[in-house]
């Protein structure tokens, strides 16, 4: 998460104007994101936090939404699922932009997602 945040900062200091929301963080990692991102002295209002939504209300706040980042790392745990987050985003018309794992290209082609290396924040 901590390379998904420094490429949000850079895009805020590329002049994208944006506003990123974290949804349905467990408290532990929300806590540690919010102060991440107060030390990466964000604009107001640009990273907000979301606690997690019934399931009625995901489809409404996801067709707020432009793009879906599903940003999970390469791991054996991750490879071996499928994040639930890119079937609400394809249903709800969001574009989706997902971290280079084995497991989102198995799963999604690049005429559904755009991809990202979480490790290079320039192509994020």
């Amino acid at each position: 998460m901590e390379s998904l945040l420094n490429s949000i900062r850079a895009l805020e200091d590329f002049g994208f104007d944006f506003e990123f929301t974290f949804i349905g963080l467990e408290p532990e990692p929300t806590t540690m994101l919010k102060k991440m991102a107060k030390n990466l002295n964000f604009s107001n209002g640009k990273i907000k936090f979301s606690n997690h939504l019934s399931h009625n209300k995901i489809p409404e706040m996801l067709r707020e939404f432009d793009i879906g980042v599903i940003p999970y790392p390469e791991s054996v745990y991750n490879n071996g699922r499928i994040p639930i987050k890119i079937f609400e985003y394809a249903a709800c018309k969001v574009a989706i932009l997902a971290s280079e794992t084995t497991a989102h290209q198995r799963i999604l082609s690049e005429s559904i997602a755009t991809f990202y290396n979480n490790n290079d924040i320039p192509n994020f």
